[in-house]
Parts: C-alpha cells; sequence; structure tokens
C-alpha cells in the first residue's frame, strides 16, 4: 500500500531485497484507486496531469490541488439555483460516476432524461443507462459526481451530461461564438487573398514559357553567330570561289 492508500502490486526484482511496482494495462494506476482524484473530478491515465476538475468547477483547495494532493476534490464555480436556463456539457468516453445517489428509469430516452433532471434542482448530471448508448434507459445523479475517469477500454465508455449553471452556460457559448468568429475572420481574409494568391500563379505560368523560349532562341542566336560570323566582322556568307567561263 502507497502512501495514498492505494493497493499496488509489486514483484520482487532478481531474487534481492528491491522491490518493484507492476504496471500492466489489466491495473490501470492510478485512476484505479477508488475516488483517486476526489469529487467533481477526472482522473486520466493518459496526460501528465492525472486528476482535473470537471468542467464548471475549480479546486477545493488550490495549492493543495498544485502539491497533487486531489483528495478533496473540486466545486462547483457557480452553484446551481434552479434556472430554467441551465444546461449541461457532454463528456465523452468516461466512466460513469458512482451510484451512491441515484435515480434509475430504464424506460425513458435520453430526451426525456434531460427534461426530468432539469425539471428536479438536485439533479446535477444524467446518462443513457444502457451501456451500448443506443437503447432506452435514464440515469440520473444527485450530489456530488465520485470516482469519474477516462475509460481505456474500448467499447466500454460511456456519456454524461454535467448540470451547470445559466452564468456559465453562456460563458461557454460566448467562447464558442467568439472561436468561430475568429475562424469566419480568416476565412473571409484567406477568400480575399485567394484570387490574387491565383492570379499570380497563373502570371507565373504565363511567364515560365516565354522565359524558357527566349531563353532557347538567344542560345540558338548564340550557336549561329559562333558558326557564321556576323556581317559586321566582314563575312557575311562563307566564300566561294568565282566560277570558270566555259568552253
Amino acid at each position: 500500500m502507497n502512501y495514498s492508500g492505494l493497493a499496488l502490486p509489486y514483484m520482487l526484482k532478481n531474487n534481492n531485497t528491491e522491490w518493484n511496482v507492476i504496471y500492466s494495462d489489466a491495473y490501470d494506476l492510478p485512476c484505479d484507486g477508488y475516488e483517486f482524484c476526489g469529487a467533481n473530478a477526472i482522473c486520466k491515465t493518459n496526460t501528465m496531469t492525472v486528476c482535473e476538475c470537471l468542467q464548471g468547477f475549480t479546486p477545493k483547495f488550490q495549492q493543495e490541488w498544485e502539491a497533487q494532493n486531489w483528495k478533496n476534490g473540486c466545486v462547483r464555480k457557480i452553484d446551481l439555483d434552479c434556472n430554467s436556463e441551465e444546461g449541461f456539457v457532454q463528456i465523452e468516453g468516461v466512466k460513469l460516476p458512482d451510484l451512491l445517489e441515484f435515480w434509475l428509469d430504464k424506460y425513458m430516452n435520453i430526451q426525456e432524461c434531460k427534461k426530468a433532471c432539469l425539471k428536479n434542482c438536485s439533479c446535477t448530471a444524467y446518462a443513457n443507462s444502457d451501456v451500448r448508448g443506443k437503447g432506452s434507459g435514464c440515469l440520473m445523479w444527485f450530489g456530488d459526481l465520485i470516482d469519474v475517469r477516462y475509460f481505456n477500454v474500448e467499447g466500454s465508455e460511456d456519456t454524461i451530461h454535467i448540470r451547470l449553471a445559466a452564468s456559465e452556460i453562456s460563458r461557454n457559448m460566448n467562447l464558442l461564438l467568439t472561436c468561430l468568429s475568429v475562424f469566419y475572420v480568416i476565412d473571409i481574409s484567406l477568400m480575399r487573398f485567394l484570387p490574387l494568391f491565383l492570379e499570380s500563379i497563373m502570371v507565373f505560368e504565363n511567364c515560365l514559357p516565354i522565359h524558357i523560349t527566349a531563353k532557347k532562341e538567344s542560345t540558338t542566336q548564340q550557336t549561329i553567330s559562333q558558326q557564321f560570323p556576323s556581317e559586321k566582322e566582314g563575312n557575311c556568307c562563307p566564300f566561294l570561289p568565282p566560277a570558270e567561263p566555259g568552253p
């Protein structure tokens, strides 16, 4: 067992006194430790930062979090107030939170599940209870979300919808609109310069044969000049002897 209370598998190395921790895909350290990242956080195994707060949450104790002491988890940036404009953020490819305070209806579809969660002021998240994500079934959570992690086993991951305050949803929407505006401006700028760029290419393609032809003509003229000296040199044509008079 390590300092954080997580049981680890060890193996004796080369029959001596040195023990090494065994890492394997089946034992996905450290996220296999229950509630390793605390409440309202997600555990990742493929990043330098193992624990991250879920979107809309912030570390409960920032200094502890920066020191990689994650046991106290995260709290909401903005508390829920049961506003009708509250919404959800979707997180895909995760192991769903532990079922501590939950409600299950296996006949509801996902849209009905969303509406039911919004009507209940204590509902903090919802998901499709069908592990395939295609059938019916509604899971709703109440209170903190415990033991969420990205799941590395293909085909076993789920999608969860986490409830956020209306102002947090608006902030995310404004950020999205800002990003789209930037891409739009870049796209418009590229469209303005594209005709000039294409025209430059066409001019270059048209000038290149002329340059090559002119160069060839210059080279040919130089060759002729070397074989047959010009008139300025006094020899316009090759010297031919006068014809002899006939009998």
